[in-house]
């Protein structure tokens, strides 16, 4: 018997490259294969204190466009927007359904004006990172696109992460 930690990578298809310590995550809708990401440890430096760091990024396959992570046809009358195919494992892993559909996006800051359209008479729960970014992401989704969009959500809200999770918190 495989314990969550090693099963969950198997369920949802990922492939782990030990060339590169990268992960592949294949991404489908309606059971059909619509973009492979890779996602990969990459080193950064902060803009305001020149420290490095580590950070997990996603980037989408050459020539493909991002797409949302696992979006089906059928979503049940709420929806939970999170950032990232792990997010929207954990997500999964927590609902176990509860009348909630989790959709994954590559990162706070990338949606599309298309993606308006699964949350039309939806509610919608935002569920980003607890940083500056995923702050950022949702205001750019409400004010740049779904207001924009003739595709309207029941309601909207945003998870407010309490004071005492540090930056960068999220589901997983």
């Amino acid at each position: 018997t495989l314990s969550l930690h090693d099963a969950l990578p198997i369920y949802a298809g990922l492939k782990y490259n030990e060339l590169n310590g990268s992960y592949l995550i294949p991404t489908f809708k309606n059971g059909k294969l619509s973009n492979l990401y890779k996602v990969a440890l990459v080193r950064k430096q902060d803009k305001k204190t020149r420290e490095w760091y580590d950070k997990w990024i996603i980037m989408a396959s050459p020539g493909i466009e991002h797409t949302l992570m696992n979006w089906e046809e059928t979503t049940e009358d709420t929806i939970w927007v999170v950032e990232g195919h792990w997010d929207r494992l954990a997500a999964k892993a927590i609902i176990a359904s509860n009348g909630i559909t989790p959709i994954g996006v590559p990162g706070a800051g990338v949606w599309k004006g298309s993606w308006c359209e699964p949350l039309s008479e939806k509610h919608v729960v935002f569920c980003y990172d607890n940083d500056t970014s995923g702050k950022a992401g949702f205001e750019q989704v409400i004010l740049k696109h779904i207001s924009a969009s003739q595709y309207k959500p029941k309601s909207i809200s945003y998870l407010a992460w309490p004071d005492d999770k540090p930056e960068g918190y999220d589901l997983n």
